[in-house]
């Protein structure tokens, strides 16, 4: 088997096959995750925007929020989803899943993981300058892994900049990156699989000619057959062609052989007769010799 043409030609695609899904898996995976992450920033985004949106200030500047997002997850205690509003470092409201505690977040352009700063102007009218976002991940109040967004605005009807949370469980994300990966790699087993058995089927297909050529070489050898068939697939009738000239060749030549043969026995032979009936009037030991 270590010779075998058709097991080279299955190892190799299966490889390829393997390699190949395996890189689509891992591709398909990180787009999938990117896409995920996209879409809860802006879900988290649209949260502030409702909160802003909400925002009013008194005659005396005190800060006033008409209404709260409406996301029951908000509602529920530890649930990874919380919002909070401040303004220095008093908190001006928070969602009720919060239960009356702060996040722990970084101050802007300071610590933590920062992985995006970008400047974005709002398109609300009472915004007159532009607006800091930031995204960053830490520890919730129940030590979940938040994703969390980071707004600072400048209204003109406050003395300080008023800073606005909203964070989501990470591990919302991974359970939908795993779940997902869990069917790319069934899918993919499925699929690979199936490549891996047309492959099989297509090499013994492919390589069936070869089996016949040789079957009919034995025939050849055997004497069953003198030549091999003519009805082979064009890459392996060259080969088929170039063995039955062999034979051609090799079949002139033993009937050339014969026909010397025979004509050698016809030359010899009357010259053997005179010598056998000399031999036969000759009585003497040498006679009886020659005549052996």
């Amino acid at each position: 088997m270590r010779n075998s043409l058709s097991l080279r030609i299955m190892l190799s695609g299966a490889v390829v096959v393997i390699l190949t899904l395996l890189i689509t898996a891992i591709l398909l995976v990180y787009l999938f995750r990117e896409h995920i992450e996209q879409h809860f920033d802006a879900l988290l985004f649209d949260h502030i925007e409702e909160l802003v949106a909400a925002t009013s200030f008194t005659p005396d500047g005190s800060f006033k929020l008409n209404w709260s997002p409406q996301d029951p997850r908000f509602q529920l205690p530890n649930s990874g989803w919380y919002w909070e509003i401040r303004q220095a470092e008093k908190t001006l409201s928070s969602s009720r899943s919060l239960q009356g505690e702060q996040l722990n977040v970084s101050k802007l352009q300071g610590g933590g993981v920062l992985t995006v700063l970008r400047k974005k102007r709002l398109l609300l009218s009472e915004l007159m300058a532009e607006s800091l976002l930031e995204i960053q991940h830490f520890s919730g109040p129940d030590n979940k892994l938040l994703h969390a967004q980071l707004l600072v605005i400048t209204f003109p009807q406050a003395n300080q900049e008023i800073l606005y949370i909203a964070t989501g469980p990470i591990s919302e994300v991974d359970y939908d990156v795993s779940r997902f990966a869990k069917q790319v790699i069934i899918s993919f087993w499925v699929l690979g699989s199936g490549l891996i058995l047309a492959i099989v089927f297509q090499v013994r297909i492919a390589l069936k000619p070869l089996k016949a050529m040789s079957n009919a070489i034995g025939d050849v050898q055997q004497g069953k057959k003198e030549r091999l068939p003519e009805n082979y697939p064009d890459e392996i009738q060259v080969v088929v062609s170039e063995i039955n000239s062999l034979l051609d060749h090799r079949t002139e030549t033993l009937l050339r052989a014969r026909k010397d043969l025979g004509n050698l026995a016809h030359t010899i032979k009357n010259p053997l007769a005179v010598i056998i009936n000399e031999a036969d009037c000759i009585k003497n030991e040498s006679g009886q010799l020659i005549h052996k």
